[in-house]
């Protein structure tokens, strides 16, 4: 027990076990309460609504995003539909920016429903998705005065969202659900500018808008050949090319198109695929036995190049690790092959691609520093972190001590995780009183003894709503999502010392409306 009781004697010199907004995790270890906005930032920016975490079922996760809702809308009640465009515009999210949307109605934020409403449904199944949503909420719509009349601040906005989409989108989205477009229109009345326009939705009100031939209906109707795939491709969006990568190689399609559009540059930007996509799509084929498979992969990683073309560099310095912990390895929803450890470790390999200098690492019980080579490739670097065995638990004050003991000095320092670490030498952990060490402490050992000027960016990958530094800690910035665009903060915290709470804060009206201006989006993006 003397090392032990060493750890202890260090944390109490630096007070983090007297300060008012310790607490602990779902492990038992050491972590810091947030304040409610950036508990609610950090929970919508990797939110997959109604799906279970690791540690979290879906209702829990649920109940607590609502109710902070609730708490942030009394104190700056126009924050929750900046963050609403933040989380559809910059982190490219669909449901949750929805779900904000609709529940502000519930709250002071109603009065900023209506200017909001446009710029946060960019595809006609958000329309749908807001009155699903409502009605889920209040009961049909009409069937009791108190209960089923929309909010007319978002009657109103979706309304004007409609003038966002024009007839072969409105058409493609036009399903069959429990909510349809059709009923939409009827709730919420678009006044139409032009008489085209009305005509438009004449035909959408009557469901004769012409439907379009998807890839989806055309190969289930006449079966999966490489002539059919051949004949739908022109047909298939960005998405959908990437995702059915196998089954162009399994039938023979010819390439050249499909890789010509994945490595097209106007093409990539416009498709806002997270990172991870394309790691997913890198790990379904690497192992195929076909003569095309190497050709496949390298556009794979061209496109990923060119969407992170502009993120900005790194100078100096910067120590990167990647939380490769148990909790990390499960899926981030049901129907998903996606897990959070992948998802860092793609983000961790992004941001070695624009680092002047940097140290790469990934920990879990045990703490590696894995070296890789900017020629290899982001997703070959990727696969390298994946594949380095540091164990299952989450001893992640492993990897900042890493530093302090070597003397290493870096300008920065990136952790991705979910935030979910603690000591497993310590038994204070399963009673609710971790005395053992922390990646608050080993921060605070770091900057006494190495640099006390070091900037740490603490990338939260699940939102359990904890974290692993005191908010007031000096240089720290917390951020969250699964977005490259989240390493923007990087620059911005650097050069002006505005986080990731700050810069959205700064999202105004007029600026979004001038962006709007005959904007559409080219391609839907998918969640």
């Amino acid at each position: 027990m003397p090392r032990m009781a060493k750890i202890n004697r260090k944390a109490r010199r630096f007070g983090l076990f007297s300060r008012s907004d310790r607490t602990v995790n779902y492990e038992g270890g050491i972590a810091f309460t947030m304040t409610p906005k950036m508990e609610l930032y950090t929970r919508v920016a990797t939110a997959l609504v109604g799906e279970p975490k690791f540690y979290e079922p879906s209702a829990e996760g649920d109940r607590a995003l609502l109710q902070l809702i609730g708490t942030v809308a009394k104190g700056d009640p126009e924050f929750i539909l900046k963050l609403a465009v933040h989380c559809r515009r910059d982190l490219h999210l669909r449901t949750i920016p929805v779900v904000l949307l609709v529940e502000a109605c519930r709250h002071e934020s109603k009065q900023f429903v209506r200017r909001y409403a446009p710029h946060i449904v960019q595809r006609p199944d958000e329309l749908t998705e807001a009155i699903a949503y409502w009605k889920r909420l209040f009961g049909d719509i009409g069937d009791q005065a108190e209960k089923g009349m929309l909010s007319n601040p978002l009657k109103r906005g979706l309304a004007e969202a409609f003038e966002n989409f024009d007839a072969y989108q409105l058409a493609k989205y036009d399903r069959d659900g429990e909510v349809k477009l059709k009923d939409v229109l009827k709730i919420v009345h678009p006044k139409p500018k032009t008489p085209e326009r009305s005509e438009i939705y004449r035909l959408l009100r009557e469901r004769e808008l012409p439907i379009p031939e998807t890839w989806e209906t055309y190969i289930s109707v006449h079966g999966s050949t490489k002539e059919n795939w051949e004949h739908i491709l022109p047909k298939m969006g960005y998405m959908a090319k990437l995702r059915n990568l196998r089954n162009f190689l399994d039938k023979g399609v010819d390439l050249e198109p499909v890789l010509e559009h994945l490595t097209n540059r106007k093409a990539v930007r416009n498709s806002k695929q997270f990172p991870y996509r394309f790691f997913s799509a890198y790990r379904e084929l690497e192992n195929l036995p076909s003569p095309e498979t190497p050709t496949v992969l390298e556009a794979l990683e061209t496109a990923l190049e060119i969407s992170v073309e502009n993120v900005p560099e790194f100078k100096g310095t910067t120590f990167i690790s990647a939380d490769n912990s148990g909790s990390m390895q499960a899926p981030v929803s049901a129907r998903s092959k996606v897990k959070r450890a992948e998802i860092a470790d793609v983000l961790q390999a992004i941001a070695k691609e624009i680092c002047d200098k940097a140290i790469t690492s990934v920990f879990a019980q045990g703490f590696k520093v894995v070296h890789t080579i900017k020629s290899a490739g982001i997703l070959a670097n990727t696969r390298r972190f994946q594949e380095t065995d540091v164990g299952m638990a989450t001893n992640a004050f492993l990897a900042i001590r890493y530093l302090t003991r070597e003397r290493v000095d870096v300008d920065r320092i990136l952790l991705f995780s979910d935030m979910q670490c603690y000591d497993t030498r310590d038994p204070g952990r399963y009673y609710g009183r971790p005395k053992g060490a922390s990646l608050a402490e080993e921060l605070k050992q770091y900057k006494a003894n190495v640099n006390p000027d070091v900037y740490l960016y603490s990338v939260d990958l699940a939102g359990y709503g904890t974290a692993q530094f005191p908010g007031t800690e000096p240089r720290v910035c917390m951020i969250a999502g699964w977005s490259e665009r989240l390493l923007n903060f990087i620059r911005i915290f650097e050069s002006v010392g505005t986080g990731a709470l700050e810069a959205i804060d700064k999202i105004r009206l007029e600026a979004l409306d001038e962006a709007r201006k005959g904007a559409r989006e080219e391609e839907p993006v998918e969640e």
